[in-house]
């Protein structure tokens, strides 16, 4: 996947419409001018989406264009048969030059997309992702329904897509029951997993297998085989089994989580996470497709 880097609002805005007309299977008309060439030229539904909207973030500054200003719309402009002042003009530029490379673009109003349609754009384009929506309602009530897409391996892959369209990186939850997510704010990182489970008394943390083996072995050095309550022998051996499978588990990256009344039951949980479910509640590493007029 292409890093790129954050743009403005309002290029996302621009960029978006540009592929919802394109999708809508209308063209898009544009100007170019400056160093990289000049003239008039049209995009159209069979160019490759995301390689044009590479393309069209890579550009360093939109700037709305006045269509009944002459001094602002490139030379000809009113020429062609497609310009339609009704419509809204932009200009993307380039940095680096005393004669920047410019484009401006003609965008019907009605292709702004909104928080849904963004959110259907990304799961179409990316795979592996879902649809889903965010309320404002307390206890799950819809109230200003908007999109959201999760479904994420980490939150960098989560910051690269939402850079390509836009949007913000959020933590949601959702209660067990519960048909729409509520937004707990901005995410700037993976879940920590440890954090999550230190405060459950149900369990015991051990970031290695050499803390939990010391564990295990202090244990088996306090058992007394004159004062054991049940069959002694049986015991060591158990612990001795435990204590065999935990030296060969691969931690790399992961923790044991082990539930205090039953050591052998332990799992091994990804130290960082995009997503868990904890007692009733599931959370997510989100984008939020929130969509700034």
């Amino acid at each position: 996947m292409t890093t790129v880097s954050r743009k403005s609002d309002e290029q996302y805005k621009v960029v978006n419409s540009i592929i919802n007309t394109l999708r809508s299977g209308d063209c898009v008309a544009y100007v170019s001018t400056g160093n990289g060439g000049a003239g008039f030229g049209i995009w159209s539904p069979s160019d490759e989406d995301m390689e044009l909207r590479n393309h069209l973030l890579h550009f360093s500054r939109v700037d709305e264009v006045d269509a009944e200003d002459d001094e602002e719309l490139c030379a000809d402009w009113k020429d062609y048969d497609q310009f339609d002042a009704s419509f809204d003009f932009y200009e993307l530029t380039e940095e680096g030059s005393d004669n920047p490379f410019r484009i401006q673009v003609m965008i019907n109003p009605d292709m702004y997309v909104n928080s849904h349609e963004l959110r259907d754009m990304i799961t179409d384009d990316q795979d592996g992702l879902t649809g889903e929506e965010i309320t404002r309602g307390i206890n799950g009530y819809p109230s200003h329904l908007r999109g959201a897409v999760v479904g994420f391996a980490s939150y960098k892959q989560a910051e690269q897509i939402a850079n390509l369209y836009g949007v913000e990186v959020v933590s949601l939850r959702r209660r067990d029951g519960w048909q729409f997510y509520e937004s707990l704010g901005r995410a700037y990182e993976d879940y920590d997993m440890m954090d999550v489970y230190d405060c459950d008394c149900n369990y015991s943390i051990y970031a290695d297998a050499d803390e939990f083996v010391a564990t295990i072995d202090e244990v088996m050095n306090e058992a007394d085989e004159d004062d054991f309550d049940g069959d002694y022998s049986d015991f060591m051996a158990r612990m001795q089994s435990l204590k065999d499978r935990v030296m060969d588990e691969d931690t790399d990256g992961r923790f044991f989580l082990v539930p205090c009344d039953d050591w052998d039951a332990y799992e091994l949980i990804d130290e960082k996470a995009a997503h868990y479910h904890d007692d009733c509640w599931t959370y997510n590493l989100s984008l939020d497709c929130s969509v700034i007029d």
